[in-house]
C-alpha cells in the first residue's frame, strides 16, 4: 500500500513538473538574431551568385502579393457579407410566410368559402373535412386557376362503414 501511494505521489509530481512552461529570455534568443543578421547580410552580398531575386524585388513581390491578399480578402469579406444579408431575407421570408399561414386557410367550393384550418392559442384546429366538387388548382394573379377534373377520383376498394 506504502508502495502504491509514493507512485501516485511520484506520477502526480511529475506531471505538475512537465507543465510547467519554460521561459524563454532575450539572452536565448540573441544568438538567433545573430545568425538572422549574418545571413541578411550573406544574402545582400550574393543574391546574385545564386540566381536570386534582390532584396528590392523581394520587397516588391511582397507588396504586390500584401496587395493581392487584401484585395481577396475585401471581396470575399464582401461574398460573405451579401450571403448572409440573402440568408437573413430568406430567413425573414421564411418568419412572414410562417404568419401567413397561420392565417385560417380556405378552399373555394364552387365560389364558396370553405376553411379548413383554423389557429387558436398558437395550436391548429381541423374543421370536419369537407371534399365534395373541390376543384383543384392554386391561385396566382388574385385568381384561381384550376388544373384538373372536377370529380374526385374514388378508390377501387372502399372499406364498409361500421
Amino acid at each position: 500500500m506504502k508502495i502504491l501511494f509514493f507512485v501516485c505521489i511520484f506520477l502526480s509530481t511529475s506531471i505538475v513538473v512537465a507543465a510547467q512552461a519554460k521561459v524563454v529570455t532575450n539572452a536565448d534568443l540573441d544568438k538567433y538574431r545573430a545568425e538572422r543578421e549574418k545571413a541578411a547580410v550573406d544574402y545582400r552580398e550574393n543574391y546574385a551568385k545564386r540566381g536570386l531575386p534582390s532584396p528590392e524585388e523581394l520587397d516588391r513581390r511582397n507588396e504586390q502579393d500584401r496587395k493581392v491578399l487584401a484585395e481577396t480578402a475585401s471581396r470575399v469579406r464582401a461574398e460573405r457579407l451579401e450571403r448572409e444579408r440573402l440568408n437573413a431575407e430568406y430567413a425573414a421570408a421564411l418568419r412572414r410566410a410562417e404568419v401567413a399561414d397561420r392565417a385560417e386557410t380556405i378552399i373555394y367550393v364552387d365560389g364558396v368559402a370553405m376553411p379548413t384550418y383554423f389557429w387558436s392559442d398558437g395550436r391548429r384546429y381541423r374543421y370536419p373535412r369537407i371534399r365534395y366538387n373541390n376543384q383543384p388548382g392554386y391561385f396566382a394573379g388574385g385568381q384561381f386557376w384550376p388544373t384538373g377534373p372536377r370529380t374526385q377520383p374514388k378508390p377501387l376498394i372502399a372499406r364498409p362503414r361500421k
